[in-house]
């Protein structure tokens, strides 16, 4: 199976540009293909990160296959959460805003525990009780651009285990 470039929680842009740097000197592995569906289940996983470079790699665009909600900004990223099986985000102008601003009951302190980790996606009502959480970023650098993907799960970072 494909071999992530690192392991671990990436909290913030600068832990992110730290795994490029590592990819960059060799102390991880650039990734050169895309998730295949056989391997998703043993690739896809909480504290796995990726690097590919997308400007002139074998990879334009990163896929895993996984069904996720729609992006937030977060610090200079993107952040995904997983949907529950056969879960759809709205469209535009159908329901899409309540659906991504139901609280489900979570008071704002807790909101503002799980804030760096999550933006601003709280809505439980799409999405998968102990899914996965997906943080990108693009940098570029020296003419080419990287693309970056961590994979998290909440428990596993606010529980030490990443």
């Amino acid at each position: 199976p494909l071999t992530p470039s690192a392991h671990g929680f990436c909290a913030n842009a600068a832990d992110l540009l730290f795994v490029v740097e590592g990819v960059l000197r060799g102390h991880f592995p650039l990734i050169n293909r895309r998730v295949v569906r056989d391997e998703r289940d043993q690739v896809i996983r909480s504290g796995n990160i990726f690097v590919c470079e997308t400007s002139a790699g074998p990879i334009k665009r990163w896929t895993d296959g996984l069904d996720w909600s729609n992006s937030r900004v977060m610090d200079g990223g993107f952040v995904y959460r997983q949907l529950r099986e056969g879960a759809v985000m709205p469209a535009k102008g159908e329901g899409r805003k309540a659906a991504e601003d139901a609280i489900s009951g979570r008071s704002a302190a807790e909101r503002d525990r799980l804030r760096p980790y999550i933006g601003s996606l709280f809505s439980t009502a799409l999405f998968h009780d102990d899914g996965l959480i997906k943080k990108m970023i693009s940098i570029a650098t020296g003419g080419l651009v990287y693309h970056v993907v961590a994979y998290y799960n909440l428990d596993d970072v606010q529980f030490g285990r990443l």
